[in-house]
């Protein structure tokens, strides 16, 4: 049989989200049965073509719980009879954590719990070490199936994250994929050496899907896509066109996106003379 695989995603599909719907297609290609459980509807009109290649199953889960009490007390009814004793340790977890958001997620957790139990699944995955890890922590909790998280940028190092909440979510992991040799080096020190294996693994594209042109092109081009915001780093690729500028090489350099960051780096490739 078929590895299978249960991802848990805060929202599916999403615009920007190009890499998890290569990495579920590339899992598809290699044999893996790939099933999603996301725990908001998309929002956004615009889709990848790609996404008609996907053939993993989609579960939305109850995005506002309160809403669906029929569906959520049939799943959570179902999951304590199942596991009463793992159902009434999280409960009070759930109960210690105190705030509306920790309630929302078990209840959607006990939704996703139910539907695993009941289509079993051998592992989870989850993106983002936010709200969907937060969920494969809690399906754990009940149902002891293993789960592994990759953890990216925001969701590891914007300041309103807590060391405490990140080490429960991913200390429990049975391993950690991360997207930089750096992420890595901080997870490291943050949950310790004795934490889940921590692996680097880069965010990459299929070239397969691209045909390069054999005719030299004259200058040098440049393309980079992304948010204008300072963590994309689009102010050093300013600063590296200076230096080709300086050196007298040929170039044409593209950035392409929406920010914050865009009068800024406007104002950067004015200065610089390099518009």
């Amino acid at each position: 049989m078929s590895l299978s695989i249960a991802y848990i995603l805060k929202m599916y599909p999403r615009f920007s989200e190009t890499f998890i719907v290569n990495e579920i297609l590339e899992l598809e290609r290699q044999g893996v049965d790939v099933r999603v459980y996301s725990l908001r509807k998309p929002d956004d009109g615009r889709f990848h073509r790609k996404l008609a290649d996907v053939k993993a199953k989609v579960i939305y889960v109850p995005q506002y719980p309160q809403y669906e009490v029929a569906r959520i007390r049939e799943a959570h009814t179902f999951l304590r009879q199942a596991y009463p004793e793992r159902y009434a340790t999280v409960k009070t977890y759930t109960e210690k954590r105190g705030h509306d958001a920790a309630v929302k997620r078990f209840l959607q957790a006990g939704y996703v719990a139910a539907h695993l139990l009941r289509h079993p699944v051998d592992a989870m995955h989850a993106h983002f070490a936010t709200s969907a890890t937060r969920v494969a922590n809690l399906v754990n909790r009940l149902t002891g199936i293993e789960y592994s998280v990759t953890a990216h940028a925001k969701d590891i190092f914007h300041e309103t994250v807590k060391a405490d909440s990140l080490r429960n979510k991913l200390g429990a992991a049975r391993f950690v994929v991360t997207v930089s040799n750096f992420n890595r080096t901080y997870l490291h020190g943050l949950l310790g050496e004795d934490s889940a294996e921590i692996r680097t693994l880069y965010n990459g594209i299929d070239l397969r899907d691209f045909r390069p042109k054999t005719t030299p092109r004259t200058p040098n081009r440049i393309l980079a896509v992304g948010r204008l915001v300072e963590k994309k780093g689009f102010h050093y690729l300013i600063d590296a066109c200076a230096l080709l500028k300086e050196r007298g090489l040929q170039f044409d350099c593209h950035i392409i996106g929406k920010g914050e960051w865009e009068t800024r780096l406007k104002n950067q490739i004015a200065a610089t003379g390099t518009g």
